[in-house]
């Protein structure tokens, strides 16, 4: 370790520099070597003419000789200009470090030079005279590599704030490219800081900076703040509470030597911050916030049902109530109450005070009486507030007053409230609405009482009944008297026929009967003079099945040809359609058939060959079903269509030739449905080729009709 140590010392003072600078700047430029020429003092040669800028206003050219800076850095060197000049060159010249820059030839001319790696040069201020050729010199200040050394591993370290690296394995950090001069060097370890002033030359890159590394045991920090839902924050770490303490909360957290800065804060309280130090034992801070709040305490008459509102239109409460909690500060008191005017007052809330207000409300009703019919209803704003005769109390505005009687149309008026003087207000009458009663009764002549008024002998036909139910008592010497509810409707008349009873009058009971308007319900117990006959039982309908729908199945049949040849096919086939109701379907159906020829042409079967089994066939046709019965588990079968791609061949003399056996087909049949699966039977014609003669390769087929058998099953879904 310190042979290493030695040789790092070593070589840093050997580096040396030929000029060693201590300004803050890394370009700059000598300002004191400016000045005139008139010729070109770096190559000797004659001036060259020197252009005019864009205005045409007379230039001047300054060769700037640049100290250690390579041409590849001058090349990204760039001129500002900090006067109202213009820039019409600047670039690198043949001379090494060399860069000719010409501007508009101004008085007061201001200008430096910026440079993308080392930043920006100190800035100058020359006269430039036109067509006049100045020199002058810059140079690029040293950077130095500059070594740190601490006694801890992992230490950040710091330049002037600035984050550089962390101390390595081997105790030490070196840290390129470090302007001469004065800076502040920080080593941070854990909790522990270490900073000082360094001064930075040619002979002095090196600085050790120690770190105590006892700062960096971590102590506890214990909290105890009051409210108990005070927040802490310390160095933007927030602290959870972990106990109480009575009125305290209790927070603790592990800090290493330092100090620290807190905040306490909680809804309602003065927030608190402070400072604690944390050395070589525990911290205890005990924080009592302030409160921040006060309260408001409402006092007066009038306030029963009156809501209390803040600036924000949040509901506080209802009065009367206790005293209010606010915050520390002006409020905008509002105070609502129906049928008064809204009440608004400014209020200072101090801390831990309470502010009392004594409002005066102000009545905004008028005091209103409905004037009524005894049986008419006054509803207000759709609400009932009294029958006949009522007094209310309306807030200024406009109300909805009906008149609601039974038996009649409700009465509408608006009423307007225009100030709290005392109003009358007569409410209309509403309009009856009538319906009629037919009343008849076995025997005729009987007395008619209707909400107990007597009303005339039956039979009686009444045209102006108000609607709503009334109370029929029908009555005659010598027979029990008959009483029912009886409801009387809008433009319709309620018949009552009655067949009273023979018995005594005052033995009978009325009868809680209702009649409707198309019929009326006899009175129990009631025995007629003459027997009514009984109603037939109504027949119960059958609900015909009028929906459509789609249906499928899957057929798999059999079918059997006779004639000149014999044709058998075995098939499949899809069926897919619309049921409408209950009794029809119709679809379209494509399958796939194997088909078997056996052609005999009045010779034996060896003389002609037998046709090569197996050729398929694609019928595609036309299925209707017709679904007889209650049931509809029987049916009858339609299908119509044509047989494609049936082509082969057969063997005669060891020459095989080729046919066509596709055509058109019909099937009639007749089936029975077990559920979803059926069974069907029937009959089945289609075309067939006819072989006439073979004297060619290709047979002349010619279309003969073959009528056989079909036997089928399937399921539908």
């Amino acid at each position: 370790m310190k042979i290493r140590l030695l040789t790092t010392l070593l070589s840093l003072f050997v580096f040396s520099v030929a000029v060693a600078q201590t300004g803050s700047q890394v370009l700059v430029l000598e300002q004191s070597s400016f000045k005139a020429v008139q010729t070109d003092a770096l190559t000797g040669v004659n001036i060259d003419p020197i252009a005019t800028d864009s205005s045409r206003r007379p230039c001047a050219r300054i060769k700037m000789h640049i100290n250690r800076m390579t041409k590849e850095e001058i090349n990204n060197l760039e001129v500002r200009l900090h006067s109202n000049n213009e820039l019409m060159k600047c670039k690198t010249a043949d001379y090494d470090n060399g860069l000719i820059i010409e501007m508009t030839a101004k008085p007061q001319t201001r200008f430096y030079i910026h440079h993308a790696k080392f930043g920006d040069s100190d800035e100058v201020m020359v006269n430039l005279e036109p067509n006049k050729v100045y020199v002058m010199e810059a140079y690029l200040n040293v950077l130095y590599p500059v070594t740190v050394s601490s006694n801890v591993v992992g230490a950040d370290v710091y330049i002037d704030n600035a984050f550089v690296g962390n101390i390595n394995q081997e105790f030490v950090l070196t840290v390129q490219d470090v302007m001469p001069g004065e800076h502040t060097l920080k080593i941070v370890y854990g909790g522990a800081t270490q900073e000082r002033k360094i001064n930075v030359h040619a002979g002095s890159v090196y600085f050790r900076q120690d770190v105590n590394v006892q700062a960096t045991i971590p102590q506890h920090v214990i909290f105890r703040v009051k409210p108990s839902n005070a927040i802490v924050e310390i160095e933007g770490a927030m602290l959870s509470m972990s106990a109480t303490d009575g009125e305290y909360a209790v927070m603790s957290k592990s800090f290493r030597q330092g100090s620290y800065k807190y905040t306490v804060t909680a809804h309602d309280y003065h927030t608190k911050s402070g400072t604690i130090v944390v050395r070589d034992s525990k911290v205890v801070e005990t924080v009592e916030l302030e409160p921040s709040f006060g309260y408001l305490a409402v006092t007066g008459e009038n306030l029963d049902g009156a809501v209390i509102y803040d600036d924000d239109n949040n509901r506080l409460g209802a009065l009367p109530t206790e005293r209010i909690k606010l915050s520390s500060r002006e409020h905008t008191i509002k105070i609502i109450k129906p049928r008064y005017k809204p009440y608004s007052t400014k209020v200072t809330i101090a801390d831990a005070n309470t502010t009392t207000i004594t409002p005066q409300l102000e009545e905004n009703f008028a005091r209103v009486s409905f004037v009524a019919d005894a049986d008419v209803e006054v509803w207000l704003n759709g609400e009932h507030i009294g029958t006949g005769p009522t007094q209310y109390e309306l807030e200024v505005g406009s109300y909805s007053v009906e008149g609601r009687k039974e038996g009649c149309d409700k009465s509408v008026q608006v009423v307007d409230i225009h100030s709290t003087a005392t109003k009358i207000v007569n409410v209309k009458e509403p309009k009856p609405i009538y319906g009629s009663m037919n009343i008849e009764s076995t025997p005729m002549f009987a007395q008619i009482e209707i909400d107990g008024k007597p009303v005339g002998e039956t039979p009686l036909t009444l045209s102006q009944m108000l609607v709503g139910k009334h109370t029929v008592t029908i009555s005659k010497a010598g027979y029990r008297t008959y009483t029912a509810q009886v409801e009387v409707e809008k433009d319709r008349t309620a018949n009552v026929n009655v067949t009273l009873e023979s018995g005594s009058s005052a033995a009978s009971k009325p009868s809680k009967s209702v009649a409707t308007p198309k019929s009326v319900q006899q009175p129990k117990k009631t025995t007629p003079t003459v027997k009514q006959p009984k109603s037939p039982k109504p027949k119960k309908e059958v609900a015909v099945d009028t929906s459509t729908r789609y249906e499928s199945s899957i057929d798999i049949g059999y079918s059997m040809h006779s004639a000149t040849s014999l044709i058998n096919h075995v098939g499949l086939s899809y069926i897919g359609g619309v049921r409408a109701g209950k009794s029809l379907f119709v679809g379209l159906g494509v399958g796939a058939e194997y088909n078997i020829y056996n052609i005999d042409n009045q010779e034996s079967l060896t003389s002609y060959g037998v046709m090569s089994p197996g050729k398929i066939s694609l019928p595609v046709y036309a299925h209707l079903r017709l679904y007889m019965g209650r049931k509809a588990n029987n049916f009858v079968a339609l299908s119509m269509g044509a047989k494609l791609l049936g082509k082969g061949d057969f063997e005669h003399n060891n020459t095989t030739y080729g046919y066509h056996a596709n055509g058109v087909f019909g099937d009639v049949g007749y089936g029975l449905l077990f559920g979803k699966f059926y069974i069907m039977a029937g009959v089945t014609m289609q075309s067939f080729p006819k072989v006439d003669s073979y004297t060619s390769a290709q047979l002349d087929l010619k279309s003969a009709i073959a009528v056989g058998g079909r036997l089928s099953i399937g399921f539908t879904f």
